[in-house]
């Protein structure tokens, strides 16, 4: 699989990671929206440096990019960058 890496604020190359390492992140209701998910796991230090990630599209849900922070997560959803991978789950 195939996911973006940025530098300096764009897009500079794809690279590939295995299918196999995503961590768990357990939900505790029915979502999570995205910005809070890359805040809660550590890929993103604040609100600030989580909207600039998804809002340049360098974020994918379930293998599409995803432009939305509120987009509601639910168990089942994979959410990548780079290479982090988070799958959530229901508890």
């Amino acid at each position: 699989m195939f996911v973006p890496m940025t530098r300096g604020g764009r897009i500079d190359l794809m690279i590939d990671i295995p299918n196999d390492n995503a961590v768990p992140f357990e939900l505790r209701g029915e979502y999570i929206e995205l910005a809070a998910l890359l805040k809660a796991t550590g890929i993103a230090t604040s609100g600030a440096s989580a909207k600039v990630l998804i809002t340049e599209g360098a974020v994918l849900v379930n293998g599409q990019p995803e432009t939305r922070r509120a987009r509601k997560l639910r168990a089942g959803d994979e959410v990548q960058f780079a290479t982090h991978r988070v799958r959530v789950l229901s508890t």
